[in-house]
């Protein structure tokens, strides 16, 4: 009977142990539960995290993809109209070139009027001296012939003149 009761207290024994192993089990594979849960609502947190950065960054690649075509479509635009502003400057230059070229053409030709006027008015001058001068002489040799003719004519009514008629 000891045996029989030793035998019952080891299966009383063994069966009890049993239950508070799965006991044990049940909360191991309930905290394991619990742990799974909460790593996979944080696994799915997470992924939704990720996706949500991902639709942010695949947004944000666009605008910049967009801004990026954009500057180039400028910059194009902007090259475009330096090279026209580079070629209206090169033709102003070229133009500005020849005003200069044909300023100092100008200026010399003008130089050499103003040196012929200079030359002009002087023999202006000269020939109004001249002229002066012929005019005054004119007017003596006037006054000379007057002169000249009234002694004729004063010796000729006092008949001191012979006339050709009556010297031959």
């Amino acid at each position: 009977m000891a045996e029989r009761l030793f035998g019952d207290h080891l299966g009383t024994l063994a069966h009890a142990n049993a239950n508070a192993r799965a006991t044990v089990v049940a909360g191991e594979v309930k905290s394991l539960a619990a742990q799974i849960s909460s790593t996979t609502a944080a696994i799915f947190s997470a992924v939704a995290r990720i996706e949500e950065a991902s639709r942010s960054t695949g947004a944000l690649v666009d605008r910049v993809h967009a801004l990026l075509v954009s500057l180039a479509a400028s910059s194009s635009s902007s090259l475009a109209a330096v090279e026209r502003h580079e070629c209206k400057t090169a033709r102003i230059q070229s133009i500005t070139r020849d005003v200069a070229d044909n300023a100092t053409s100008t200026s010399a030709i003008v130089m050499r009027f103003a040196d012929a006027s200079s030359i002009l008015a002087a023999s202006a001058d000269d020939t109004q001296a001249l002229g002066n001068q012929v005019r005054r002489r004119a007017t003596e040799l006037d006054s000379r012939i007057a002169t000249f003719v009234g002694e004729l004519r004063r010796r000729s009514t006092s008949g001191l003149v012979t006339r050709p008629s009556e010297v031959g």
